[in-house]
């Protein structure tokens, strides 16, 4: 039996769960023309939150059309205006034909080079002459409000890992450029969203980048654990097993309410489960958790100091008042220097979040495993 439960991948169907809110107000964004910048820690959902929205409102709507684009292994700006104007024409062509129009229609400075496949009438790739390219990269990145215009559409562009635009060689001249060029664009809606949560906060919460306050900033929430324990329950009892809400509950706080990690442990769960849900088969599962998540657990631990994995241990025992003479000396955090380095240094990683409630580790499998070690 397929299981219920999905995680490291887009989530989709029944597998969705909650998010209405942050679902509601990217629906009203999109329809009113408010780019939107999504902001959490890395496998909280965003991608799954963006796809469902499009699904459920725009993707059957003839005034819409939506470009997706996944910057992960996009390494230099060359390639980014070109796989960029690429999938822009993938989204407005529905034949090979139309493609080759569109780009005689709308460049009027560069000449691309377009290789069509055979094998499919929507299948092909896209190139400049980086010459040309230098000199006219406005053209580009005003092709989608240029089309809009000409079609009388609304496109929306949606940006994954964007926060990679980060490394480009001449980043601060190529976000200048977007956001001058994207700010004046009526038709077109933007939704950039990546995993660095920090870089993404330093991109559009800092008064001096281009990025700062552009259009609106959503920061998702953690679903809540009422959400989770109908949506658990639910699950288990759609493909015929049983798990009480108090275990359900046990799930979701044992993985601090993360959507990864609590689709993953309820994931081993059911399939440990034949029919009821024990706290023995609980227990088990948390094990395993633990044993699949060993080798990125591994390195993340090695990529910590000795300084941070002292800070660390304090968190682990409460103590919030790293500068305090007796909390540096029990924990060994040297100075009040260095405790200070390395909490802006793990919460950089996304090793830590400071929240009003405290610091919490933002990883849950990772914590449970150096809380027992």
């Amino acid at each position: 039996m397929e299981s219920p439960f999905q995680f490291g991948k887009i989530v989709s169907g029944l597998s969705f769960t909650d998010r209405v809110e942050h679902l509601e107000q990217l629906k009203q964004n999109f329809l009113s023309g408010i780019s939107t910048t999504l902001i959490s820690p890395r496998r909280w959902g965003k991608s799954s939150l963006v796809q469902k929205c499009i699904e459920d409102n725009f993707s059957l709507n003839a005034q819409y059309r939506v470009v997706m684009l996944d910057l992960f292994k996009i390494r230099t700006e060359e390639e980014f205006f070109q796989i960029y104007a690429e999938q822009l024409l993938k989204s407005v062509s529905s034949k090979s034909g139309e493609i080759i129009d569109h780009a005689k229609a709308f460049f009027q400075r560069i000449v691309p080079r377009i290789t069509i496949s055979t094998d499919s009438v929507n299948d092909f790739s896209f190139s400049f002459d980086i010459k040309e390219l230098a000199g006219n990269r406005i053209e580009i990145l005003n092709l989608a409000e240029r089309i809009a215009e000409k079609k009388n559409l609304k496109i929306i562009f949606c940006i994954d890992e964007f926060q990679n635009i980060g490394r480009y060689a001449n980043t601060e001249a190529i976000q200048r450029e977007l956001r001058a060029s994207w700010q004046n664009h009526s038709r077109v809606i933007y939704c950039l969203y990546g995993s660095k949560r920090q870089m993404m906060r330093d991109m559009f919460n800092t008064s001096e980048r281009p990025f700062y306050r552009f259009g609106d900033v959503i920061f998702l929430k953690k679903i809540e654990k009422r959400y989770w324990n109908a949506f658990i329950v639910e699950a288990f009892a759609r493909t015929g097993k049983k798990i009480s809400e108090e275990f359900s509950g046990q799930i979701a706080e044992k993985m601090n309410m993360h959507p990864y990690y609590v689709q993953q442990l309820s994931h081993i769960v059911w399939t440990l489960t034949e029919k009821t849900v024990t706290a023995e088969i609980l227990e088990h599962a948390e094990q395993k958790i633990i044993e699949t998540n060993m080798p990125f657990i591994l390195n993340e631990y090695e990529l910590l100091s000795s300084g941070q994995i002292h800070l660390l241990k304090a968190v682990c025992a409460g103590e919030t008042r790293f500068n305090a003479v007796e909390v540096l000396q029990t924990y060994k955090l040297g100075t009040s220097g260095n405790a200070s380095k390395n909490k802006k240094t793990l919460e950089a990683r996304d090793v830590i979040d400071i929240t009003p409630k405290g610091i919490e580790f933002i990883d849950p499998v990772f914590e449970l495993w150096f809380r027992g070690n």
